[in-house]
């Protein structure tokens, strides 16, 4: 919470503030990225079953199966080294 305080004109510009600096701690832009397919169906199979599909790289707009099925994705950014971590929200 920012302190209170009685001068309201400034707490938009206070309130951007504090969002601007949280944006900058929590997300960064990753760069380039580089998608490649390796194959959707309904059933589910493992990580290791996943890890013998041959992936192929995918355009801007792919679709891959109907709702509901399930999809194996390889994401690469373009010169990145360090890690980069998703988290789905749906």
């Amino acid at each position: 919470m920012l302190p209170t305080q009685h001068l309201l004109q400034f707490t938009l510009p206070r309130a951007q503030s504090a969002l601007n600096r949280l944006d900058k701690v929590i997300w960064s832009k990753a760069g380039e990225v580089e998608v490649k397919f390796g194959g959707g169906s309904a059933e589910a199979c493992s990580v290791a079953e996943a890890a013998g599909f041959k992936y192929e790289k995918v355009a801007v707009l792919f679709g891959w199966g109907k709702i509901f099925d399930l999809g194996w994705f390889e994401i690469d950014w373009v010169g990145t080294e360090d890690p980069i971590y998703l988290h789905w929200r749906e």
